[in-house]
């Protein structure tokens, strides 16, 4: 009996080392929302004892900006699944310190369990503290908005996310959420107590997102996310539902529209995927929910269909050369002096980064690269045959897979062999390379004569690193999101490194 006693009391003192080993604070909450158990330095965390924090509600501890997300949190938890770890802020009243909180729902058990540990200085740097509603001058210098994505940066984070998913084989759907608030709803729910409401709307969907910041502000109450399949939209918006009815004076609240679009990602290429997610965001900005498409795949049919007569302009633009051409001067930054030009097109209506894309969409790419190189010969043998100036000119991934492209590119540098000697290649859209043996053999061939080759915007898609490892270029020309923050971001500089 002894013996059994030993070893309970040994299992015991186990678990509380593992426990606090990880966080310095364990609290039991019961079914009532009151915590039943608290055990750990109470006293250090929130100001009182642990005697003391039994009956009050669990939520009183934290900052109201966070008491939507952890309520969420709850919620949703499964049996055995662990939550966290989330970096929380207590209420001014418990002190205003920022923590770590992890959850957890144990089997036959009705009690919610969790633990809270202070932040150390590294996981304060990668989150900044939570704004709180308590009227305190230093949380009003705390203020912050939520890392919610705008719409160019949703667009750009989604279609990266999808690819990665669909290179896993797993699925992950994208909902939208319409609010539809008038002007009238926001004045009378009050200008401020709007902008708190919008920022925990941020909060939950950053949370429900797949990988915790795929979610965007699309529009003036429209809003999507990307999620896993088990996350249902229709919960999401039953909780900002009541959110709204909360906030609002009367009562009211303010009705909400919600979709989800799945998709089978295994059937899109990397190219569809990334035109499905921009039209669907740019037909929900223009259209809010919910969308006649009901499925990613259909998106991307849909963006074709729309495109047809634009396929007939850009074919007769390509075929008549109705683009014009600028070629900018890059120098270097050590000394200023020239190092190439770099072949800029403009079309004669609409935005030129649009025709682009569809050109890669249907199949025109490797014509229009044609087209440009041709062009960029002709200037070098009738403007710039007296110099000794470098050209670079972009090809297209389409195009550098493509061996009837190449049969011709190759005709045409042996045609003007005399001014090709001063050309070279950046290669762009590499997360659309998909015969990466036949694209490293073009490339091979392009150096064995004498061109330098470069892959573009490097590090913006999936599987950069494989590229550059099997292509064998000579530059590459680093995504920009990874040097507008070199000077102050310790990651980015070492990835760049």
């Amino acid at each position: 009996m002894t013996q059994d006693l030993n070893d309970i009391k040994k299992q015991r003192d186990r678990f509380l080392a593992f426990s606090f080993a990880a966080s310095d604070l364990f609290i039991e909450v019961n079914e009532e929302n009151a915590i039943s158990f608290a055990l750990g330095a109470a006293k250090g965390l929130t100001g009182i004892t642990d005697k003391d924090l039994l009956g009050k509600k669990w939520l009183d501890l934290f900052s109201f900006a966070d008491v939507g997300l952890l309520t969420s949190l709850r919620e949703r938890s499964k049996t055995g699944q662990r939550i966290g770890p989330i970096l929380v802020n207590f209420s001014s009243k418990m002190g205003g310190k920022a923590a770590v909180f992890y959850g957890l729902k144990m089997p036959e058990s009705r009690c919610f369990y969790f633990t809270l540990g202070l932040s150390n200085d590294l996981l304060n740097k990668l989150r900044a503290p939570h704004p709180s509603l308590d009227n305190t001058q230093e949380n009003s210098k705390n203020k912050r908005t939520p890392k919610i994505l705008n719409k160019e940066e949703f667009i750009l984070t989604a279609q990266d996310l999808l690819i990665k998913a669909r290179l896993a084989s797993r699925n992950i759907s994208m909902s939208l959420l319409d609010i539809n608030a008038s002007s009238e709803d926001i004045e009378r729910i009050g200008l401020n107590n709007w902008t708190d409401i919008e920022y925990l709307i941020s909060e939950i969907l950053l949370s429900e997102s797949a990988d915790g910041k795929t979610a965007g502000k699309i529009g003036d109450g429209r809003y999507s996310f990307l999620h896993r399949d088990e996350v249902e939209a229709e919960t999401i918006t039953e909780r900002i539902t009541a959110l709204l009815s909360e906030r609002d004076p009367d009562g009211a609240g303010i009705e909400i529209q919600s979709q989800t679009l799945e998709g089978d990602l295994a059937a899109m290429t990397p190219k569809e995927l990334a035109r499905a997610i921009q039209y669907t965001v740019s037909e929900f900005e223009e259209k809010g929910a919910p969308l006649a498409t009901t499925k990613l795949n259909d998106s991307f049919e849909n963006y074709a269909a729309t495109h047809v007569s634009k396929i007939e302009k850009l074919q007769k633009i390509i075929t008549t050369g109705e683009f014009s051409s600028l070629f900018q001067p890059v120098v270097q930054m050590k000394n200023g002096k020239l190092a190439y030009y770099e072949f800029l097109s403009k079309f004669p209506h609409g935005n030129t980064q649009d025709w682009m894309e569809l050109a890669e969409d249907t199949g025109l790419a490797p014509n229009y690269d044609l087209a440009v190189i041709d062009r960029t010969l002709q200037f070098i043998q009738y403007k710039a045959g007296a110099t000794n100036n470098k050209f670079f000119v972009n090809i297209s991934s389409p195009a550098i897979q493509s061996s009837a492209f190449f049969t011709k590119l190759l005709d045409l540098l042996d045609r003007k062999e005399a001014y090709a000697r001063r050309l070279s290649f950046e290669v762009t859209e590499t997360y659309n390379v998909e015969n990466i043996k036949k694209a490293s053999t073009h490339i091979r061939t392009l150096r064995q004569r004498g061109h330098s080759v470069a892959l573009d915007n490097f590090g913006s898609g999936t599987n950069a690193f494989e590229y550059l490892k099997n292509l064998g270029v000579d530059y590459v020309k680093i995504d920009g999101r990874y040097i507008s923050n070199i000077l102050t971001s310790h990651r980015d500089e070492e990835i760049v490194r």
